[in-house]
């Protein structure tokens, strides 16, 4: 996992948030071990996941090895836990920077959108 999510996360973390226009989208592999998400979510996403960090989050926290926040689906609150070793892809729209990652997070690509 690189250096840009965990600083895009980080700054996400922050009291204030992100600031407009500024949106995180975060794809990962629902069925990696650690990944944690309401059963009707896993069943619904088997393979992956995007989920979008712009207005409607709250309590982000980083660790060592994995973010957890929670999200509204359906208009309920869920926590979602996800090891940054799940994470496929990470984009910010607003700045134009998108990154992919190798299932097994050793290589990497950048792209712009």
């Amino acid at each position: 996992m690189g250096n840009a999510l965990r600083s895009a996360l980080t700054y996400a973390a922050a009291p204030g948030g992100l600031p407009e226009p500024h949106a995180l989208n975060i794809t990962f592999k629902t069925a990696v071990p650690g990944v944690s998400l309401p059963a009707y979510l896993a069943a619904q996403y088997p393979d992956e996941m995007t989920v979008i960090l712009q207005y409607q989050y709250r309590d982000l926290s980083l660790g060592k090895s994995r973010f957890e926040v929670t999200l509204s689906f359906k208009g309920r609150p869920e926590r979602v836990s996800v090891p940054y070793a799940a994470v496929t892809t990470f984009s910010d729209p607003a700045s134009g920077l998108c990154r992919f990652y190798s299932p097994d997070a050793a290589s990497q690509a950048v792209a712009t959108l």
